[in-house]
């Protein structure tokens, strides 16, 4: 129990207020929990099977999950999340054991390499149809999670549900101008976000702190923006935008 109620009052601490903090969240979880996180919210395509947006909320490791997002580890998952009972936590040897995982290729060649051998997910559907959901990591040394920390982290995820606000985690509604210059560019929603936020003059450090990302992932993101929109510099990206929407 005490593990429990360290991970609520982790919560209280970190998210129950306004401003939520997700990567200090998350880095308190690594130490409570003895095991990796990231929060991460995702919508489908029709078929309700495939991946249509994916975005990090917040992380224990920064730069292993920047990777796993920009090398699209997450489109080769077996279990696709829709077959996941919300609130119920699944663990990756529960359905696939080892002998199994290692031969899965790119999705195993990533994750052992990252030293994120055992996983332990938790879905949950919100309002708007989209998936968030608490993947917890452990590297093979460290070994798999027990039944018993399937239940923490079960009635944990009920608790974090409960004192943050469903809009907090979905994937939100840009506007039309800034959503046609995505479109245009082929841009994910959470680099419409960061764009978003240039177009308003705030900093990547203000970017990163109103986002509850890390200033190396935003600095990331805006690379990848940069590089989608074929051009240099964050100066020609704005006049890349105003010269779109003004015609």
């Amino acid at each position: 129990m005490e593990i429990l109620t360290n991970l609520y009052l982790t919560a209280e601490a970190h998210l129950s207020r306004g401003d939520h903090r997700w990567d200090a969240f998350c880095g308190a979880f690594r130490s409570v929990f003895s095991a990796h996180v990231v929060l991460y919210n995702i919508s489908f395509e029709d078929d309700r099977r495939t991946i249509k947006e994916f975005n990090v909320i917040g992380t224990s490791q920064p730069e292993v999950t920047a990777r796993y997002v920009a090398q699209k580890i997450y489109l080769h998952h077996q279990i696709p999340e829709t077959d996941l009972p919300p609130l119920e936590p699944a663990r990756r040897t529960d359905a696939v054991n080892d002998a199994l995982f290692r031969k899965l290729g790119p999705l195993a060649d990533f994750l052992i390499a990252n030293g994120m051998f055992y996983q332990l997910a938790v879905p949950a559907i919100l309002p708007d149809g989209t998936f968030a959901a608490m993947v917890v990591w452990r590297d093979e040394p460290e070994g798999d999670f027990t039944d018993l920390e399937k239940q923490r982290l079960s009635l944990f995820m009920r608790h974090l549900m409960a004192i943050v606000r469903h809009a907090d985690l979905q994937l939100e509604k840009p506007a039309v101008e800034i959503a046609d210059f995505g479109a245009k560019w082929h841009l994910t929603n959470t680099e419409v976000q960061v764009l978003a936020g240039l177009l308003q003059g705030a900093s990547l450090k203000q970017i990163a702190e109103k986002s509850a990302r890390s200033y190396g992932t935003v600095r990331w993101h805006v690379q990848n923006i940069l590089t989608k929109c074929q051009v240099g510099s964050q100066k020609e990206l704005l006049r890349e935008f105003y010269h779109l929407i003004g015609k």
